[in-house]
């Protein structure tokens, strides 16, 4: 499938996305031969890569489509595996975890409530240790997600 097809269909200006999808697609081709049969849904999925590095969403029914696989799950399990084989770990924010569960109305007072937890943790920490607080973990938003809900009484799905 050429780039081009795919930057007009999805309407992308920003040329540095092709730019990154032929290089991850050069990474995917050294990385593993084994990919050779599915050389449609692997442009599509490093198409996809690059978009979201770039903060882009694209339309995930019709990159679905576009891959020439059955399913969502089946492009899902397809980009996981691209994923790992380029090394490409994907960071979930608090924003994503709104979305995913359906509950962005929490998001601003999730915010707060991980920013709060954020100063009192440092501040009980000794002086040596600060510095080496590490809140990069997809754990804490997810924790203060969950308790929000909780705490609201909406149920969400662990």
């Amino acid at each position: 499938m050429e780039l081009s097809y795919l930057e007009r269909k999805f309407q992308v200006k920003d040329k540095t996305i092709v730019v990154k999808t032929k290089e991850l697609l050069r990474r995917a081709k050294l990385s593993c031969h084994a990919f050779a049969a599915d050389q449609r849904a692997i442009t599509v999925s490093c198409f996809d890569l690059a978009a979201a590095q770039k903060n882009m969403r694209l339309d995930r029914e019709l990159i679905v489509r576009l891959s020439g696989l059955k399913s969502e799950n089946r492009y899902q399990l397809k980009l996981d595996m691209i994923s790992a084989v380029l090394g490409i770990k994907k960071v979930l924010g608090l924003r994503d975890l709104c979305s995913k569960f359906r509950c962005q109305s929490f998001q601003n007072e999730a915010e707060d409530a991980l920013k709060t937890f954020r100063k009192r943790f440092i501040s009980n920490l000794p002086r040596q240790k600060r510095a080496y607080a590490d809140f990069s973990n997809a754990v804490y938003p997810a924790a203060a997600l969950y308790l929000l809900a909780r705490r609201r009484k909406v149920k969400i799905n662990r």
